[in-house]
């Protein structure tokens, strides 16, 4: 028995059909209702069950008399008395009009809703000029569902079932025995769940996902449960787990809301806030009035907001900061404060704070809003109680929810000025960014304001320039989607560096990760990724530890990442426009060069499948809608492939849209589309590749294709064997073809069979052209190749053998066309290495060693694009106009700003050997503060000193990244300005073990407390250059600044530049 829906004649749609299968599907379930308040009734009335006999029937018709009114066929059916054979028609009428004795209130507003359904049930089926009105519009079939489903909710019926009676697809044909079998899993499993013995729901759940012709509404069901018992766990492996079920939920089932609910609270449980929102929405779309829902989100909303705000531990900061104050440390930070009168307010704010968070008081959001409100009426400029306030508005905590005060709240902090010298020296008015964040946020998600881009980016721009981190990186995913400002990757890239820089560095880090991951503004590069992902793992944002898996997991193997590299080095960085391909996309393989030496058979190759590309290249930039687009596509792309997969080039944010078309035409049968499916997503998932190749050779066993791409992939799974017994397999349906025979080369050398990758390479050599990119690494690995097996000393033959190879290898360089280098194999180095250990590298090839005198200075090496880098410029001009705060509020009379010079090292920087190794700044992981003991930092001091607590400029390390460095334990006054730019600005110095600190705001600097630690290199003041940091010692720079005639530059260019970074504000202090 199968269970099939059959159609009647006036439904003409097919979404007509879909629909009213479901009502009638909810109507017969509706009987079951109704059957059991029947059997209930039976039991209470006549004291036992009811079997359906005819004595039974026979004395239940005896007591209703002439009541029921039943006609002809409904005397039958009662007669018969087979419970399931009773209909909604004839229940109601037993239910609603019969004698049950003494009616309570409970049984008569159930018989109230029985004959609503009835009445429901005469429409659907009568009505059939409603119903194709209805389904076509969708708006009647979800009141008539609602309806129905509000009577069964009365009735008992548990909402979670009626929900997936609404999305299952009930015109496919499956065995009724295995629905029941599915449904028996599920039940028990629900059972154990609500119980709490989520480990036992979690087996049954998975024995229910096992069983063979389960229909995919069913397993999304116990994915979806499955992933609340594992959240139910509460353990951070289990809610990894939780959220691959509820995707997993949402792909077999894309249009129930439960699956996308499941995974909103995996997000949430997370930290993903922004993605637990987007997952709610979608649930909302499909469920739009459930409470439950709305509350989800809500809850994720005001959570992702927080976040966004970047709100402070305000009272651990003004402890940190107690020494602005002048405090005395016996005495508690609050207790000074009030006794002082608590001028600014922020006595109050710390008391709120501790109302908050719970921290010394009792939490209570209405006395921490009262303390908030009160530090605004003081009106003292202190913007902190005006932001906390509306934050907590914007949250509805302790006070009542309203997203306009909020704002209104929001605008009176931010129109505040940003720095406040109400202390001894100018501290930052904490609230001012956070509030301007919070109001672009606003306007870019329209909550409380209508949605504007304009200003939300407007406001952005202001909390960044005033140091806030959220909003920094806020900026960075606008310019990386181009949302209010145009599409740029590479300004997203500096925008996410600005903030790791200066506060929170959990989400940004993860960005810049996922830039690296997928060449967005940056080359890709998949030991950065690593490397940023792994530093966000480490501030605690747990988002990050699934990406950090998934690709430590490709860069622990040198294969695998060389084939990830290889395709994302083909995949150009969208733009604002797509444009068809073409050189000025960056290409790695030029058109002009290919065509240059398009008498080499391999590059003629290279050009064929470029030609293909380009003929399909305006269906690669926006994936066509129509099929026969789409299939033309698909067919360009596999003969691209066919040829050869190195020049074709699909923009990144397409791949995944042309992945899901792959498979799709896939499942129909078409070869083409699993040479496309296969190649794009198996360049990752080598594992899948290795068993989807396999398959599709025993489908297409005459196609060679498949067999080349299996024996590819053997090689990057580390099957060697298996992969020269496929390439053998191979070279006989397609003799002697090049690529196949450098494959199995390689295969045997690395599986240790020399003499058979020898015969091989040889082979190679002697059928590739000149102009083949793998000739110059065949000649290398012939030299591998020559190496002795044991290990010994190379005899003299051998060592001729390995120079002669090596030196052939060096000449096919020379033919080489300039777009294949650099080359990708590691036997180059490794014969470098051993012939130079032997003294016998080649005279004319032998690698130069640079001495100390002839090596370049790291300065050529650093890119000029740096100095257009947004945070290196927000940096300077931030430090300008601080150091012209400070210098006019040192300037005037009666100024209450008083230098406060730092006696004592806080730490003691024990110096070491100058040679140990060298340490980058973007090294240094930006969450963490640490001492990098055993490694130098090199680099050069620029910027106007600007003395404080401690002399504070900037550091540009030989790569050209520039951090904020200040020197404690000095002996200079603001007298001395002179002597501090003589004794600091221009020189180049060495930091033994550097101290990387953070500051109370989150912000990131070079440390110096102990002037043992710090090796002033020689270098000239008259040599370097204000602006780029260039140094050039036998060329003194030639342009200065007429009004100090202290900075120089080397250009008028630099000199404009410097002027526009907040020079012009400086210069009156710097002489």
């Amino acid at each position: 028995a199968a269970v099939w829906v059959t159609t009647r004649t006036f439904p003409q749609s097919r979404w007509l059909m879909a629909n009213y299968d479901r009502v009638t599907r909810l109507l017969d379930h509706a009987c079951g209702s109704l059957r059991k308040i029947f059997q209930k009734r039976w039991r209470k009335e006549f004291n036992g069950d009811f079997d359906g006999s005819k004595q039974q029937i026979q004395r239940f018709l005896d007591r209703q008399g002439t009541r029921l009114d039943l006609d002809k066929q409904q005397k039958k059916l009662i007669k018969i008395g087979t419970l399931d054979q009773w209909d909604i028609s004839l229940l109601s009428r037993i239910l609603a009009h019969g004698n049950w004795g003494q009616l309570t209130k409970p049984m008569k507003k159930e018989n109230k809703q029985i004959l609503s359904l009835r009445e429901i049930r005469n429409k659907v089926l009568h009505d059939s000029s409603l119903l194709r009105e209805s389904y076509e519009t969708a708006s009647e079939f979800d009141t008539i569902w609602n309806q129905i489903c509000g009577i069964l909710k009365s009735f008992g019926e548990k909402e979670e079932d009626l929900d997936e009676m609404k999305v299952r697809d009930w015109s496919k044909r499956v065995p009724q025995e295995v629905l029941d079998k599915v449904k028996e899993y599920r039940d028990k499993g629900n059972k154990e769940h609500v119980n709490k013995r989520y480990r036992e729901a979690i087996e049954l759940y998975s024995e229910g996902i096992a069983l063979v012709d389960a229909p995919d509404e069913e397993r999304a069901f116990l994915y979806s449960n499955r992933s609340a018992s594992y959240l139910a766990l509460n353990e951070l492996d289990m809610v990894r787990k939780a959220l691959d079920d509820a995707k997993e939920s949402c792909r077999l089932h894309p249009s129930w809301y439960k699956g996308h609910y499941r995974k909103g609270m995996c997000y949430h449980r997370q930290g993903s806030y922004e993605k637990a929102v987007k997952a709610f929405n979608a649930a909302l779309a499909t469920k739009p009035n459930d409470d439950s829902l709305r509350k989800a989100k809500d809850k994720s909303l005001d959570l992702l907001n927080a976040h966004r705000a970047h709100g402070f531990d305000l009272h651990t900061i003004a402890t940190r900061s107690g020494k602005n104050w002048g405090m005395d440390s016996s005495l508690s930070l609050l207790d000074q404060i009030i006794a002082m009168g608590d001028p600014l307010g922020s006595g109050d704010c710390m008391m709120g704070h501790q109302y908050v968070i719970g921290n010394g008081r009792p939490q209570n959001y209405q006395e921490a809003a009262k303390c908030f409100n009160n530090c605004r009426k003081k009106k003292s400029g202190w913007a902190e109680g005006a932001y906390n306030l509306g934050l907590l508005t914007s949250q509805g905590r302790g006070v009542i929810k309203d997203f306009r005060e909020a704002i209104r709240l929001y605008e009176e902090a931010a129109c505040l000025p940003p720095m406040s010298t109400q202390s001894k020296v100018s501290i930052r008015n904490l609230g001012v960014a956070e509030a301007q964040n919070a109001l672009g946020n606003a306007y870019l998600d329209g909550t409380g304001v209508e949605k504007d881009m304009h200003k939300a980016v407007e406001y952005l721009l202001k909390s960044a320039h005033n140091q806030c981190s959220a909003a920094m990186n806020t900026l960075g995913a606008i310019h990386m989607k181009g949302e209010g400002v145009p599409q740029d990757s590479a300004k997203a890239v500096q925008w996410y560096k600005q903030a790791c820089d200066v506060g929170d560095a959990g989400l940004p880090m993860w960005n810049l990760g996922m830039c690296y991951a997928q060449g967005k503004g940056v080359s890709t590069d998949i030991d950065q990724a690593v490397k940023y992902f792994r530093m966000s793992l480490e501030t605690g944002y747990e988002s990050a530890r699934e990406e950090l898996e998934k690709y430590e997991k490709i860069q622990r193997n040198p294969l695998q990442k060389e084939a990830f590299q290889m395709i994302s080095d083909h995949l150009p960085t969208p733009t604002t426009e797509p444009k068809p391909f073409s050189a000025s996309m960056g290409e790695r393989y030029p058109l002009e060069q290919l065509q240059e030496h398009d008498d080499s058979a391999f590059v003629n190759k290279m050009l064929i499948s470029k030609g293909y590309c380009l003929a399909i290249s305006h269906f690669l930039v926006r994936v066509p809608r129509t099929e026969k687009e789409q299939m033309d596509m698909i067919h360009g792309l596999a003969n691209a492939y066919r040829v050869c997969e190195l020049p074709v080039q699909i923009p990144m944010q397409n791949i995944a849209s042309i992945i899901r078309l792959a498979e799709e035409f896939y499942q129909e049968g078409i070869e083409d589309a699993a040479v496309v499916y296969g190649f794009l997503k198996g360049c990752t998932e080598f594992d899948w590749a290795e068993q989807f190749y396999a398959e599709c050779h025993n489908k297409w066993d005459q196609s060679p294709y498949f067999l080349h791409r299996l024996a590819e992939i053997n090689c990057y799974c580390k099957h060697y064997s298996r992969a020269t017994a496929n390439f053998t397999r191979f070279l006989q349906m397609v003799p002697n073809d090049v690529e196949a025979l450098y494959g199995r080369a390689e295969a045997r050398r690395i599986d240790g069979d020399m003499a058979g990758a020898t015969q091989d390479y040889l082979e190679f050599l002697k059928l590739s052209d000149s102009k083949h990119r793998k000739r110059p690494e065949a000649y290398y690995a012939l030299g591998v190749c020559s190496l002795p097996a044991t290990l010994r000393r190379p005899s003299e033959v051998e060592m001729q053998k390995m120079a002669h190879y090596y030196q052939l290898g060096q000449e096919a360089e020379k033919d080489m066309i300039p777009c294949f280098f650099p080359l990708t194999g590691t036997s180059k180095q490794v014969m470098t290495n051993i012939l130079m250990s032997i003294g016998k590298l080649p005279q004319e090839v032998k690698v130069p060693v640079p001495s100390a005198s002839s090596a370049p200075s790291a300065s050529t090496t650093k890119s000029k694009d740096r100095l257009n880098d947004l945070r290196r410029q927000h940096k300077i001009q931030h430090h300008n106009e601080q150091v012209a705060k400070v210098g006019r509020m040192l300037a005037e009379p009666g100024s209450n700003v008083k230098h406060v010079p730092m006696a004592t090292p806080r730490i003691k920087q024990v110096a070491g050997d100058i040679f140990d190794r060298k340490i980058f700044l973007d090294e240094m992981n930006p969450s963490q503060e640490r001492i990098y003991e055993g490694r130098v930092l090199k680099g050069i001091l620029f910027g106007n000193p600007l003395l404080m607590t401690s002399i504070q400029l900037f550091i540009e390390d030989d790569h050209g990244d520039m951090l904020d460095i200040a020197f404690y334990d000095h002996k200079f006054t603001p007298k001395n300005m002179k002597q501090i730019r003589e004794y600091y600005y221009g020189k180049k110095i060495a930091i033994v073990n550097p101290f990387h600190r953070l500051s109370v705001d989150g912000s990131r600097r070079i440390r110096v407390d102990d002037a043992m630690s710090v090796v002033f290199l020689p270098s000239k003041h008259q040599a370097f250059c204000g602006h780029c940091c260039e140094t050039d010692q036998d060329k003194p720079v030639k342009f200065m600044c007429s009004k100090c005639h202290v900075v120089r530059y080397c250009s008028k260019e630099c000199q404009i530049a410097d002027w526009q970074l907040g020079h012009k504000l400086a210069c009156p202090f710097t002489k």
